[in-house]
């Protein structure tokens, strides 16, 4: 029998742990080889003091071990579930999101497939059946292969295409990906919101304003502008436009319908006030947008045809803060999977955290 952890991050969703931790652990009674690990991310609405009123029964039974790390503002997926897997003992890892339900008899599961074949990892990406896309977290994978990949890739820090990513180094390092499937408890997760999936995130929380300015029926450029001063530019590219067109569509980007020109972010400095904003690149040049109050926009100083609009739709905005969270992963993505590397980080995983409330032994996971 395998020993199997069941690793889970947090940050802010106490809601889902409520409601998905301990029917998880009841799920898996009969498997006695298990271990839920859970990594709360620097939370602040009250995870540390449920686990405390309601999960200590299943601490001390050891079959929950809580880990805190009092070191991020912001959530990072990557090196998060790294930390967890660093902290994790078991044979095998699995990633169980908090929105996630395993469903009745999951390690029996995994623990039956990996008994039968070394060089396989579970996922659910072959499963043609499955239409949830909050689910595409479920990766387990033997720690000796884990540590092999080095984890999920730290360059992705906003969100989505990590899963994807590690799905694609996995293979490369010579694994089969094999598909979860059987009962559809395994499957079950709860529903809810975008924003849900973005509030914690560095870009969401530092976001000051979003310019957007159309070039042509496929192209617009977009400027975000982040309340430290920075700022981030490039020409968004709707590529099912393009292709209707007769243009040929780079292979890296040909399955998805929007991309950014060049692959790149152009970054750089910004200052400024309602009337006039300043950006400074890396290259040391200037631009200034001036606001014209007549027309309601913005004008570059080097381009007065060029015109920048604020946006002020909130839903809007979040389609922006989710397609530059979701095309700057996928761009390691494809240069990961193009250049067929399978090992992307040097260190991975490394924080302070605390065990299972004891809050006065630190343990550095690079040591581990």
């Amino acid at each position: 029998m395998l020993k199997i952890s069941f690793c889970t991050v947090c940050m802010n969703r106490l809601q889902h742990l409520k409601e998905t931790l301990q029917a998880n652990i009841e799920a898996n009674q009969d498997y006695a080889n298990l271990e839920f690990v859970l990594l709360d991310y620097n939370s602040t609405d009250g995870v540390e003091d449920y686990i405390r009123n309601h999960m200590s029964y299943y601490i001390k039974s050891g079959k929950l071990v809580y880990y805190k790390t009092t070191s991020h503002l912001y959530f990072n997926r990557s090196h998060s579930r790294n930390v967890a897997f660093r902290l994790a003992t078991g044979d095998v890892l699995c990633n169980i999101d908090a929105d996630n339900f395993t469903g009745i008899g999951f390690a029996a599961y995994v623990n039956e497939a990996f008994s039968k074949a070394n060089d396989i990892f579970l996922s659910v990406f072959n499963n043609n059946l499955l239409n949830k896309s909050d689910v595409l977290g479920r990766i387990c994978v033997r720690k000796a292969d884990f540590y092999k990949v080095t984890g999920y890739d730290e360059r992705m820090v906003n969100y989505g295409f990590e899963d994807y990513d590690l799905v694609n180094r996995l293979e490369l390092y010579g694994l089969t990906k094999t598909p979860i499937t059987g009962n559809p408890g395994f499957f079950n997760v709860i529903e809810h919101e975008r924003n849900t999936r973005l509030e914690n995130e560095y870009l969401t929380n530092k976001l000051n304003d979003v310019l957007i300015s159309y070039l042509s029926p496929s192209s617009s450029e977009v400027l975000l502008l982040l309340t430290d001063n920075t700022y981030k530019r490039g020409v968004v590219i709707d590529n099912k436009s393009l292709r209707l067109a007769g243009a040929v569509i780079d292979e890296a980007q040909q399955e998805y319908q929007y991309s950014i020109l060049g692959d790149e972010w152009a970054q750089g400095l910004w200052s400024g006030d309602s009337e006039h904003i300043d950006l400074y690149s890396t290259s040391d040049t200037v631009q200034t947008l001036f606001y014209e109050t007549a027309g309601g926009y913005y004008t570059l100083s080097d381009m007065p045809k060029k015109l920048f609009y604020q946006v002020s739709s909130h839903d809007l905005i979040e389609q922006v803060i989710m397609f530059c969270s979701q095309v700057t992963n996928r761009i390691y993505m494809w240069k990961n999977k193009l250049n067929k590397t399978y090992a992307v980080n040097s260190v991975f995983g490394n924080d302070t955290v605390y065990k299972n409330l004891n809050f006065n032994n630190p343990i550095y996971t690079h040591q581990i």
